[in-house]
């Protein structure tokens, strides 16, 4: 736990104190949050609508990798705002293409283990209903639909992020050729140090924030409540984005103290 408090130490004190970096994230942020939206609210009425419609997931996933080549980046030496945005426009698509295999991992996690779920609560509800002892009142534990959910949860937030997450760090730190033929990245990433801090990170840049936005605050005045709305959504939006870059940065410190992939 000293070495993750560390890692976040570093991590932050190197986020917070490039003002100028800061600034980057967060107007690169509103711009992706801003391509979401309108990708959402658009509607296909005329010829200009339908291309924007179909270019704005374009611009919102380069805005991602982006952000993500930032947040690897800015830990690995003392580089300026000028540098550490160049670096990341011509790294970027290094990202975007070594998550591909994660991605359709993700895919096939949510496809295939949603499938045996399904099957699973089925039979389980075929074999409650059998039996008469069950009231609709005390039903049992379907303990294989529970793991499956488990199982499916980890995959997904847990597995294959901090395995990708590490795997652009290395891309970082040793490039894309020698990152893929090294399997440091990987045989390193879950290890107790990494996946303790990824899931402190993910407490700040995913928990709290679906907290603030799913929250409810009452008030007779609809000014006051409209303003307690923006200042969650507001406040959810930066956690998300600090709490990620951070984590990001974390992870990187950690991945500095292990051997090049060349090495491995």
């Amino acid at each position: 736990m000293k070495s993750v408090l560390e890692a976040f130490g570093k991590a932050s004190s190197r986020f917070f104190r490039n003002w100028r970096a800061l600034i980057t994230f967060i107007a690169l942020d509103a711009a992706l949050i801003l391509a979401l939206y309108e990708f959402f609210a658009t509607r296909e009425a005329t010829v200009l609508q339908v291309i924007v419609t179909f270019l704005l997931p374009v611009v919102a996933v380069v805005l991602f990798f982006i952000l993500q080549a930032m947040g690897v980046q800015y830990m690995q030496d003392d580089r300026n705002t000028r540098t550490l945005m160049k670096t990341s426009l011509k790294e970027f698509w290094k990202l975007m293409v070594v998550s591909v295999p994660f991605i359709c991992l993700a895919w096939l996690a949510v496809h295939l283990l949603g499938k045996i779920h399904v099957d699973a609560v089925a039979a389980a509800r075929t074999v409650t209903a059998t039996h008469s002892g069950f009231s609709s009142s005390s039903q049992p534990i379907q303990w294989e639909a529970l793991a499956l959910s488990t199982l499916q949860f980890l995959l997904l937030y847990v597995v294959i992020p901090v395995a990708a997450v590490n795997l652009w760090i290395a891309i970082a730190r040793d490039g894309f050729g020698r990152a893929l033929k090294g399997v440091g990245a990987l045989a390193n990433a879950f290890k107790p140090g990494p996946v303790v801090i990824y899931v402190v990170g993910m407490l700040i840049f995913g928990v709290i924030p679906y907290w603030l936005v799913s929250m409810t605050t009452h008030s007779k005045n609809a000014w006051v409540e409209f303003g307690l709305l923006v200042s969650r959504l507001a406040v959810a939006a930066l956690l998300s984005l600090f709490g990620l870059i951070i984590t990001l940065g974390a992870l990187t410190v950690k991945n500095q103290q292990q051997p090049a992939a060349s090495s491995q």
